[in-house]
């Protein structure tokens, strides 16, 4: 079981948005601890005036995410806070997952020699937020590599 917060400014960032960032985050959590996760619960604090348009393109990128990594939003809950009080929407996720047996990971585990395999570029999600928030006068066409590192299951 693992649970974090999602924050991300701004909410929607070349190559995914808050919503598949959240769903991606927890399932990598479970997967890289052995576990293959199953479910995930949800709480979405939304600010208000929040754009409907943004919050179903946040919701729908969530559940195509969802979808597509063999998850399932099984319980949430939704808060609405003041206007300013928030940047737009904040997201709270729990995802449960079930281990293999024999399933073994640790630190312990880690051995001098051992070699990390990275599924694509580092860093590429930190660069194109900070690219779509336009600071630092910098430009760029770079997309966020969030996604599963579990292999994509069809619909």
């Amino acid at each position: 079981m693992t649970t974090d917060g999602f924050t991300v400014q701004p909410l929607e960032f070349p190559g995914g948005n808050i919503g598949s960032l959240a769903v991606h985050g927890t399932v990598n959590d479970l997967a890289v601890s052995g576990a293959v996760p199953k479910f995930m619960t949800l709480s979405v604090f939304l600010e208000e005036g929040l754009e409907i348009a943004l919050l179903r393109r946040v919701i729908d990128a969530l559940a195509g995410a969802a979808r597509e990594c063999g998850v399932s939003v099984v319980a949430g809950d939704t808060k609405v806070v003041g206007r300013g009080d928030c940047d737009g929407i904040y997201l709270a996720a729990t995802g449960i997952g079930f281990k293999p047996r024999g399933t073994v990971f640790g630190l312990d585990r880690v051995r001098a020699g051992d070699r990390i395999i990275v599924s694509g570029p580092i860093g590429d999600h930190g660069a194109a937020v900070m690219l779509a928030r336009q600071e630092f006068g910098l430009r760029g066409d770079l997309e966020s590599d969030a996604a599963s590192v579990l292999p994509q299951r069809r619909p």
